[in-house]
């Protein structure tokens, strides 16, 4: 097994753990911006949607750290739209953990 950066083989590295309730601020943080840049885009609403889109990518360093290229990740997966009628944070969830992230719940 290959030795990554810190000395650990590949096969002992944790999965970035990511709170459940950081996924759901986050996706809720992003359904405010596009609601704010749906409408007409007023001032008002042009500062809305930046400070949401701001406030993603503040959930996406705290879920996975300063890492740009991780919160890129997580921000893609965060910004899908996914349709279905469960209305859960189940297909984000998944999502996050196919890109070998694991999503705990309880905080």
């Amino acid at each position: 097994m290959g030795n990554d950066d810190y000395g650990l083989a590949s096969a002992e590295k944790k999965p970035i753990e990511i709170p459940l309730s950081i996924v759901m601020k986050a996706q809720r943080a992003y359904a405010r911006q596009f609601e704010a840049e749906d409408s007409d885009m007023e001032e008002a609403d042009a500062r809305k949607a930046r400070a949401n889109e701001r406030a993603v990518w503040h959930y996406a360093e705290k879920a996975v750290g300063p890492d740009k290229g991780l919160q890129a990740e997580f921000v893609h997966v965060v910004c899908q739209w996914f349709g279905g009628g469960d209305r859960t944070y189940k297909p984000y969830c998944d999502e996050l953990r196919k890109l070998g992230f694991a999503v705990k719940e309880g905080e």
